[in-house]
């Protein structure tokens, strides 16, 4: 990997983690967040352990 391959990862994994963070502490729309859910979570857990989650709704009506 080049110097500048290097640098530019550093960077969009910089920007990556403030835009997580951001995401993290807004406030759940009609129900939980699940971001935060997981980062609450994740130092809690295995380093091999794997999250998933299902976005569906159920429609009542």
């Amino acid at each position: 990997m080049s110097c500048v391959s290097v640098w530019s990862s550093a960077i969009w994994t910089a920007d990556w983690w403030q835009t997580l963070d951001k995401r993290v502490h807004e406030s759940a729309r009609g129900g939980v967040n699940s971001q935060r859910t997981v980062w609450e979570l994740s130092p809690r857990l295995p380093s091999n352990a794997i999250v998933t989650k299902n976005r569906a709704r159920t429609a009542i009506g």
